[in-house]
């Protein structure tokens, strides 16, 4: 039984590591503390004081559409019950716990579900349905340590969750007057992550020319290795100044293309860095990442590598014949990888057709990304009205119709 004695220590000890960070403690009335049980029983437990709240409401955690885990059990600290989600409930004290897996011997997903245990002592938590929310209390904090707290996210359907790895200290770079912090699991340990970066610059000056992108944090890159083949939760995703990216490896052994596969995903992931997917319909956005992951390759010159990747699959599967945005409406309901994955097909040789007939015209896609923007409140799949009118202008109904008929 945690005492009240306990209690205001843990609220007295808060309060001075918030202090410490130069957090304002008073913007932050929820804060999340984790607490490592044993790194041999893979179990995380997270703390929260209640007690200054009075009576409050919980509410179930942000998710990925498709994460169907069950809502996390809180127990109260006073007596042992279980907390009673959408209702109003006293306690001074609440905690849930998270398992956690090791990293498999296959590999981990940039993808995937659920929470992991490196090879090299260091913890991986993802937001996703572990962080029930507090209604009326929009800031809260993610505590990993005295030294190590971060903002929770606003409570807004999920596009890029929160991730935090810790653990060990990452291996820091620059690249175009940007800071990278690199974590990686135990076979990256040895790769040469300044390098690597160097040969991205002439991309990423280019991205971040396109998207008018200047960042003073650093974007913490998290490199984990997954076996050649085994794509199904493969390639990277996303958060607020923070991705997961794979790299590929075969019998334990970096792959021979390894490193041109991982810029490729990087360059995508950076992608949604710089331009956050809540800015645009999701099929379009994850579109624009790929095509846009293409043609940094080529730093900026237009290329037809997005066109000639659907021409190879666009046959292999009756879905692929539908428009984007019955496949954005499928993903929605189902969840399934299925059909996401062709935002990534059939969406970057959208944008790719797009730009080659712009090009026809003396223009370039690069200069009506802003029209493609929306509410990011809204769930719009249809591109806005403003892009398809300045494009039918550039090109003639007749024409635009035509690519929109069989893509959209």
């Amino acid at each position: 039984m945690i005492t009240e004695k306990k209690i205001l220590r843990l609220l007295f000890f808060l309060a001075i590591y918030l202090s410490c960070l130069n957090i304002n403690a008073q913007n932050y009335p929820i804060v999340y503390q984790l607490k490592t049980y044993y790194s041999t029983s893979l179990t995380m437990r997270i703390d929260v004081v209640t007690q200054h709240l009075g009576k409050f409401i919980l509410t179930p955690s942000r998710f990925w559409i498709g994460d169907n885990r069950p809502r996390k059990t809180v127990f109260c600290a006073d007596d042992g019950r279980a907390i009673i989600y959408n209702r109003p409930e006293t306690c001074r004290l609440i905690s849930w716990e998270i398992p956690f897996f090791r990293e498999p011997m296959e590999g981990l997903g940039g993808r995937s579900r659920g929470e992991y245990y490196f090879n090299n002592n260091q913890w991986l938590l993802k937001e996703s349905n572990n962080f029930p929310r507090f209604e009326n209390y929009p800031n809260a904090l993610v505590c990993i340590n005295p030294k190590n707290c971060v903002p929770l996210p606003e409570d807004k359907p999920i596009n890029g969750e929160l991730f935090l790895i810790w653990g060990k200290t990452p291996t820091t770079t620059y690249a175009n007057n940007l800071k990278f912090n690199f974590f990686t699991d135990k076979l990256a340990e040895s790769i040469d992550k300044q390098a690597l970066l160097n040969k991205m610059v002439p991309h990423l000056e280019y991205l971040n020319k396109l998207f008018n992108y200047s960042n003073p944090n650093p974007i913490r890159v998290v490199m984990i290795a997954k076996n050649d083949g085994d794509f199904k939760d493969a390639g990277g995703t996303a958060a607020d100044d923070a991705f997961l990216i794979n790299y590929y490896v075969k019998n334990g052994q970096l792959m021979d293309n390894w490193e041109k596969n991982f810029i490729g995903i990087f360059l995508h992931e950076y992608v949604h860095i710089i331009t956050p997917c809540n800015k645009y319909p999701r099929w379009a956005c994850e579109g624009l990442a790929d095509y846009y992951s293409y043609k940094a390759l080529t730093n900026g010159k237009v290329n037809t590598k997005a066109l000639k990747l659907w021409g190879k699959y666009k046959n292999i599967d009756p879905n692929y014949q539908l428009g984007l945005y019955a496949m954005d409406q499928r993903y929605k309901q189902t969840g399934s990888w299925a059909f996401y994955k062709l935002f990534y097909l059939k969406g970057a040789s959208f944008w790719n057709e797009l730009d080659l007939l712009l090009h026809k015209k003396n223009q370039n896609l690069d200069n009506f990304i802003p029209l493609i923007t929306i509410d990011p409140s809204s769930k719009q799949i249809e591109l806005p009205k403003a892009f398809t009118d300045k494009m039918i202008e550039i090109l003639g109904e007749e024409d635009f119709k035509t690519l929109t008929h069989y893509y959209l």
